[in-house]
């Protein structure tokens, strides 16, 4: 679809306007009429870029989906010549900051409440958040200079269970029960440590 430059901030501005009535009111209480209320234009424009609320909300959801795996390709580097403690500690921080931030746990929560209703959403949620980041761990783990120091388990299970270690309790006590995780610098980096030691008493061989 080509847009002109006014039409790209009209949209944009849709986009915005419906995140945060979704995140504040939920899916099901967020009207479109609320959006124009809120962010102004007409439903024409909705209608025109998206059909309905359902094309909004995915568009929303694919957009969150593609800038949280932006954000952790452009920040993690898995350098041949780092340790494999090294990778598992620096990467196991960044997944943390990034997964466990107050705007994550709230998208998480949004995208949880609908996965029941709408098997899609779940489906892009599991392959484009869970999978696409382990996924990095799991091509690290593959590599030529890494593979012979692990013992012969399958590599994306590793990455799954790796970042699901890193990541609970602290999100899913986010998502579920409405936590704040405060967690201090030390706190975190030692309960990231501790994971990482965990993790490599089990692979190495």
């Amino acid at each position: 679809m080509n847009i002109s430059e006014k039409g790209k901030k009209r949209y944009e501005i849709i986009m915005q306007t419906g995140l945060e009535l979704f995140l504040e009111k939920g899916y099901e209480h967020t009207s479109l009429s609320d959006i124009v209320a809120k962010g102004g234009g007409s439903l024409a424009s909705v209608y025109k870029y998206f059909t309905n609320k359902e094309g909004l909300f995915a568009a929303i959801m694919e957009k969150n989906f593609d800038d949280f795996c932006k954000e952790l390709d452009e920040k993690v580097n898995l350098k041949p010549s780092k340790s494999l403690e090294e990778i598992l500690y620096r990467f196991g921080l960044l997944y943390f900051d990034i997964f466990c931030k107050p705007y994550s746990i709230a998208l998480s929560r949004l995208i949880i409440s609908e996965c029941y209703k709408n098997k899609e959403l779940g489906e892009r949620f599991n392959v484009n958040i869970i999978k696409r980041t382990c996924g990095i761990l799991t091509k690290y783990f593959s590599r030529d200079d890494v593979a012979p120091h692990i013992k012969e388990y399958d590599y994306e299970e590793l990455a799954l269970k790796f970042c699901a270690l890193i990541r609970e309790p602290y999100h899913l006590s986010g998502v579920i029960l409405g936590e704040d995780i405060n967690l201090s610098e030390t706190q975190k980096e030692k309960m990231i440590q501790s994971v990482v030691d965990l993790f490599l008493h089990g692979i190495y061989k």
